[in-house]
């Protein structure tokens, strides 16, 4: 079924388009990454200041970075799935039951066993069953795809950064726009 709608796809990787669902799962898991290591140690770095080695390089708090930039990946990637199944169809004429929920979990699936196969972190069977969850609650008739805001990425991006309260409360804007434009290009708005 995916190989059929992939025609309709047109994120840049670079200056092509995707055409497979390799390509796709490829795509995911960059951008997923690139986004979601950047928006976290881009804020941890400027939040730490010039003494931000002494902090990477301590065991525990290393850990805890970890742990942040899985989460955060996940709700990355979490937001592209879901992105990428509404771009994957927005032109499909025919849409039987389920379509969004089937299309989704194949890029899940297709992404899963190309990157993840080894790999069965409790991040990505959580990630697995938030995505379940969150299409039955999506209305796919009314989905505005132009704003579109990554919510899941944006809500974690504060959520686990590991800091303390008050610079979350404090930094939670900046956060939020730092992700979102990271996005920014993912909706067509970069070059």
């Amino acid at each position: 079924m995916i190989r059929e709608c992939l025609g309709f796809l047109s994120f840049r990787i670079l200056s092509s388009p995707v055409s497979d669902a390799d390509e796709l799962a490829d795509f995911l898991i960059k951008r997923s990454s690139h986004v979601s290591q950047v928006t976290l140690y881009t804020y941890l770095k400027a939040r730490m200041g010039t003494d931000f080695r002494r902090h990477f390089e301590d065991e525990v708090f290393g850990k805890e970075i970890r742990k942040a930039s899985l989460r955060l990946f996940c709700s990355c990637l979490h937001d592209l799935i879901v992105f990428s199944t509404f771009h994957i169809s927005k032109d499909v004429e025919y849409k039987s039951d389920n379509f969004h929920k089937k299309i989704c979990f194949q890029i899940f699936e297709n992404t899963r066993k190309k990157y993840f196969e080894f790999e069965k972190t409790e991040f990505i069977v959580d990630l697995f069953e938030v995505l379940s969850r969150d299409l039955d609650k999506f209305n796919f008739d009314s989905f505005d795809f132009d704003k579109f805001e990554f919510s899941k990425s944006v809500e974690s991006a504060v959520r686990f950064s590991p800091v303390i309260d008050d610079f979350k409360n404090t930094d939670g804007n900046i956060i939020k726009n730092s992700i979102r434009m990271r996005f920014f290009e993912v909706k067509g708005g970069g070059s």
